[in-house]
């Protein structure tokens, strides 16, 4: 795969290039969004890896560009401002994954992995269940008055190669839009972190801490938990605005 990297770290950057090439990727590295913004449209790139904070033009901003060029790019957003606002930016930019630093070589080789089983012609545009809101494509959210249902995005869960086991939330837990409500674990013991669509308190986990393990033929939409909803007319705000390319 043709993989762009945009990183004003070099040290990053270079360590970016040199894990994908032996991936045997192409990649093509720059240091400011500047001479990216240069490079959209010209030649053929499947995946961008865009830091959140760049000088002069931000992560986000860059996102916003491709993304008109190039609606269908994935994106991977790594940054080293691992707070639910980040997510939530990134969630609004359309990124089709986000991934925190530091992180280990093999958390980025199956981030890419992701975006290569997406673009490999598989479909993973899923069967989705109405009246959800979505929060990207990482989980959902319904509403049932007070109580809402919320879980993870099929197309989430079908683009994570070889699933060991899922995680969910305790009853009681406080969560946060933004935040880390779930956790699907591969057989190479790599965590993808599932955002919380909403912020409230877990009135049911339907997924215990010991999680579940048959989830090799899950394609549809996997209710974690019931939660008690803090202020459902201001994270609705951050549901449905992504355009990542599961959306």
């Amino acid at each position: 795969m043709n993989i762009l990297v945009v990183e004003d770290e070099m040290v990053i950057s270079n360590g970016i290039r040199m894990i994908l090439q032996a991936e045997g990727h192409s990649v093509k590295v720059f240091n400011d969004a500047e001479s990216a913004i240069e490079h959209i449209g010209h030649g053929r790139c499947g995946l961008a890896i865009i830091d959140y904070i760049l000088p002069k033009i931000d992560g986000i901003s860059l996102i916003a560009k491709f993304k008109e060029k190039c609606p269908n790019l994935p994106v991977i957003m790594i940054s080293g401002f691992d707070t639910a606002d980040t997510v939530i930016a990134g969630v609004r930019a359309g990124v089709f994954d986000y991934l925190p630093k530091p992180f280990t070589r093999q958390e980025l080789i199956s981030r890419v992995e992701r975006a290569v089983r997406f673009a490999a012609g598989k479909n993973y545009t899923v069967p989705r269940k109405p009246k959800r809101c979505r929060f990207g494509s990482f989980s959902w959210v319904k509403m049932k008055e007070a109580i809402a249902e919320i879980g993870i995005d099929p197309c989430y869960i079908a683009t994570i190669p070889h699933i060991k086991a899922i995680y969910g939330p305790e009853t009681g837990q406080r969560l946060y839009q933004g935040g880390k409500f779930a956790e699907i674990v591969t057989r190479k013991d790599v965590i993808f972190p599932v955002w919380s669509p909403v912020s409230g308190s877990v009135v049911e986990s339907m997924i215990s801490r010991e999680g579940i393990f048959n989830v090799i033929d899950i394609r549809s939409d996997l209710t974690v938990a019931k939660v008690q909803v803090n202020n459902f007319l201001k994270d609705r705000n951050n549901l449905n605005s992504g355009k990542g390319v599961c959306a």
